[in-house]
């Protein structure tokens, strides 16, 4: 495999770990109020 690819998936990987993070954090902030409520 070249570095080129590697890179690309490296780059997808973190974008989609920052996008699961932030939905997480939706989700608890939702949560959160649920419960508070």
């Amino acid at each position: 495999m070249n570095n080129k690819k590697l890179q690309k998936k490296r780059e997808l990987i973190k974008h989609a770990q920052a996008i699961f993070a932030h939905c997480m954090g939706k989700l608890n902030a939702v949560l959160i109020f649920i419960l508070k409520n």
